[in-house]
């Protein structure tokens, strides 16, 4: 399904506009709302997500601390000071 930006600006986003607001798959944004982390509404057939609730649910999120390097990657050989 193609999200035009018009939708994703709205008050109420679907999960597809939900998805490529926040970059998410379509699993990620189905199993936050299962564990009652994301809190989604009904609107007939469309599931909606509020832009506010949207932004508590991102800004809830773990940030990224840098580790040096990829978790659990070893440097190559070739990239090694020779």
């Amino acid at each position: 399904m193609k999200v035009t930006p018009q939708e994703t600006q709205a008050a109420a986003l679907t999960i597809a506009a939900f998805c490529v607001r926040y970059g998410v798959s379509r699993t990620r944004v189905w199993g936050e709302i299962s564990a009652g982390r994301l809190p989604a509404r009904n609107a007939g057939r469309n599931t909606l997500i509020s832009v506010e609730d949207g932004d508590k649910w991102f800004a809830s999120l773990p940030a990224w601390k840098p580790t040096g390097g990829r978790p659990g990657r070893k440097a190559k050989p070739y990239l090694e000071a020779r």
